[in-house]
């Protein structure tokens, strides 16, 4: 009986060719998005999952409280804040300070490589999964002079990994000892490092960590079983502010949010982050599967007037609507798996630039039983949702009226009428696609060319390591004697993330209980005119005025937040240093689209990490060389390195692009499979019309009047889409672009764009159809069978 049925469904699939491709187009490209995104989403579910306790693991988060109840969420904390809460609070088992991300040259004689690392303590490897490969895993940072390093690291300076005991030297300067090598972590692992090393030895050169006003280190946590994030964060939430930070509170985050959900507002996580992609694309997923279920039922449901006498001649022969039901279902069953292996070789095509795209290694070799297990259901579930409108409809034809010929399939009835509803479902999604690819576009063509306050082409950053900023003078005037080299400065930091906030600043007229947080950036002379800022009135800092170390320059936003409609000259006081501000720049974004414009007062200080390069247009190979000659002359034993700033800021804004290129393609697959059961319908409605469009013909039809009756019918439900989407859109639209300080306002020609692409692009569907039909001979259409 199964083969009997297998066979009947074959039969029927392969003698409607157009039918059935239609439908396996529409099916197989839904199944592939659905493919690469539930990858994705496994992904990003998966990041940090392979650590044995990580239900048992917390970050530390400060929430600071500034004037105007302006709350800041950091994960920064003070240095001496893991030993008291290990020292208060039993439940707390283990505890480790860890620094940002630090690149440090590692050298073994002459061989030498940049490696990114962190400094820890001791308690580091209890808490975090880690496989070793050599070492004691109890005392692997006991001592001061310890370091911890990768497999890889090991292979690059000593050509194995039994390297315990021996020493390497970091930044030439200092010596450790190798106490164990580690294997990489995964990929999708939060913390990737290439060593750790003491967190005492760090403390040491910057011993201002050691003060509980300091928050410039990270604390993580592990407790015992069964306590929850809110129970441990209401414990340790006053610890700070008893020990002299009055605006600080403490709250923990678990491990398993600290991938997906980054996003605080008002001290409270709001549930976003990277998981709004992972929703936004799996509504996309489902919406494109959905669209493929549709062209299924109504191309089904339109052509059952062919299959209405095999049901009837079937029930008057005894057959049951149970087993016809379960036959036209195992028809759809049948399309949907082959669907879904043509769905899986069109994923393997498009995981390569999936990757790319998201710097990823998906595979369908490595999807593990998890994933096909998910694929095996989506599929099955597709087939139900696809054939069981048509299953119901078909199976539940009556003999009598079938055998008469009185059956209606046509635009009118029940079926008639869902199959508009379903043809105006599909393109309302697809406006709501093509509206969001429209405004996500343009809010990346202003982050991309909205001018930042400051010049970020052509300029150039070089880490100060070595003896470097000893030579900086000597450096900055040897440069400058070539005219590829335009101007030259330092900070402490990037352009996009500079990391120095304070509260301790007051002026004349404040408000003794008013508390704002500013930016502070020390810089060297010329900073402004390295990277291209504007100045409103007064100066740069420069080396003809020596009294410029008690001098500061501000921003429009801080001069606006402090009440000074002229703040050249006014006397201004940071952090108990009093001097003078010479100097008022217009704002300069120095973050993330998202984030607010900071407050910023610019000071001259002898210690930074980081020289700026202005470079003249041209050849920038060239200035890179000349650059990389003088710095390997005055520094030699470390490689010439360099990041240019219109990098790190796209780098910044990665995930906003990655968004919209995915939503373009995902837009335009929806388009697509719309118009593909469009196309379906169109070309059906055409041959169910030939004889009207005979007759139209001889009486003086133009193609133009055959064109304008096929395809009003079906533009009218396009428009009716057209209408519910735009509001639709613009809520979520709007909704969206909230989330960005610096955005675009939502122009009524976007929505105007869309509503006419999507009329022309459902037009040109039907006319092919339409046109086709209109240029056969009359005669040939009125024939009698």
């Amino acid at each position: 009986m199964l083969s009997y049925y297998l066979k009947v469904g074959m039969r029927a699939l392969l003698k409607n060719k157009v039918h059935s491709g239609i439908n396996l187009a529409g099916l197989a490209f839904g199944l592939a998005c659905t493919i690469v995104i539930t990858l994705w989403i496994l992904r990003e579910f998966s990041v940090d999952d392979f650590h044995e306790n990580k239900h048992k693991i917390f970050r530390v988060m400060e929430n600071q409280t500034y004037s105007g109840n302006e709350i800041y969420t950091f994960s920064a904390t003070p240095g001496p804040l893991k030993d008291k809460l290990k020292e208060l609070f039993p439940e707390i088992t283990h505890a480790t300070r860890l620094t940002w991300d630090d690149t440090e040259l590692l050298s073994v004689g002459d061989k030498g490589h940049y490696q990114t690392g962190f400094y820890a303590d001791q308690d580091f490897w209890d808490i975090f999964t880690c496989e070793l490969i050599n070492g004691e895993r109890k005392t692997l940072l006991a001592q001061p002079d310890h370091i911890v390093i990768s497999e890889s690291v090991s292979q690059k300076l000593f050509g194995t990994t039994d390297v315990i005991g021996r020493t390497l030297q970091m930044q030439t300067q200092e010596e450790y000892r190798v106490s164990g090598v580690f294997k990489e972590m995964p990929e999708n692992s939060t913390l990737k490092f290439d060593f750790i090393a003491p967190v005492d030895a760090y403390i040491k050169r910057n011993d201002w960590l050691a003060t509980w006003n300091s928050n410039g280190i990270r604390t993580y946590l592990m407790t015992q079983a069964n306590i929850t994030s809110d129970a441990l964060g209401t414990k340790i939430k006053d610890v700070v502010r008893q020990n002299g930070q009055d605006n600080v509170d403490l709250r923990v985050q678990a491990m398993p949010e600290w991938y997906l959900y980054t996003d605080f507002q008002n001290g409270i996580n709001t549930g976003g982050g990277r998981i709004e992609s992972v929703r936004i694309f799996s509504i996309i997923a489902v919406f494109i599967l959905l669209i493929a279920c549709i062209n299924f039922m109504n191309l089904s449901t339109a052509r059952s007037s062919l299959r209405a006498l095999e049901v009837g001649i079937r029930k008057v022969s005894g057959a049951s609507r149970f087993l016809l039901s379960a036959q036209f279902l195992g028809e759809s069953l049948l399309l949907t798996t082959c669907a879904g292996v043509a769905g899986i070789g069109l994923a393997s095509l498009a995981l390569p630039w999936f990757n790319q795209l998201f710097d990823l290694k998906l595979s369908l070799y490595d999807a593990g039983w998890r994933f096909w297990s998910m694929f095996a259901v989506i599929t099955l579930l597709t087939g139900i949702i696809a054939g069981s409108y048509p299953a119901l409809f078909l199976s539940g034809f009556k003999p009598v009226k079938v055998l008469k010929g009185s059956i209606r399939t046509g635009s009118g009835g029940g079926a008639g009428t869902l199959r508009k509803t379903l043809v105006t479902t599909q393109f309302i999604i697809s406006v709501f696609l093509i509206i969001s690819t429209i405004v996500i576009y343009h809010q990346m063509q202003l982050i991309q060319h909205k001018h930042l306050g400051y010049d970020k082409e052509n300029l150039v950053m070089l880490p100060v390591n070595g003896t470097l900023w000893d030579k900086y003078q000597t450096v900055k005037t040897e440069l400058l004697q070539h005219p590829e080299i335009l101007s030259i400065s330092a900070t402490n930091g990037w352009l996009h993330s500079w990391g120095n906030n304070t509260s301790q600043v007051s002026w004349q007229g404040k408000d003794p209980d008013q508390s704002i947080l500013f930016q502070t950036i020390p810089v060297e002379h010329d900073f402004l005119k390295t990277i291209g800022a504007t100045l409103r009135e007064g100066r740069d800092f420069s080396s003809a005025f020596p009294g410029d170390s008690l001098s500061y320059v501000v921003n429009e936003t801080a001069t606006e937040l402090m009440g000074m409609e002229n703040p050249i000259g006014q006397a201004l006081t940071l952090n108990e240093v009093e001097g003078k501000i010479v100097g008022w720049v217009k704002d300069f974004h120095v973050g993330s689209f998202k984030a607010q414009q900071d407050p910023v007062i610019l000071l001259l200080r002898p210690w930074k990490n980081w020289i700026y390069v202005r470079l003249a247009p041209g050849d920038i190979n060239k200035s890179l060389a000349l650059m990389g000659e003088v710095l390997k002359k005055h520094n030699p034993a470390y490689p010439f390195q360099y990041h240019f700033t219109d990098q790190e800021y796209a780098e910044l804004h990665r995930a906003e692009q990655v968004t919209g290129s995915l939503a373009k393609v995902f837009a335009g697959l929806a388009v697509f499979v719309s118009c593909l059961g469009l196309f379906g319908l169109a070309a059906f409605s055409t041959e169910q019309r030939q004889k009207e469009i005979g007759i139209r013909k001889i009486l003086g039809a133009t193609v133009s009047n055959l064109l304008t009756l096929l395809s009003k019918d079906f533009l009218k439900l396009v428009l009716i889409a057209i209408l519910i989407a735009i509001p639709l859109a613009w809520w979520a639209m709007d909704d969206w672009l909230r989330s960005y300080t610096f955005r675009i306002e939502l122009e009524w020609w976007y929505f105007a764009l869309a509503g006419v692409a999507a009329i022309a692009i459902a037009f040109i569907t039907v006319s092919a159809q339409g046109i086709r039909a209109a240029l056969i001979n009359p005669i040939h259409s009125l024939r009698s069978e």
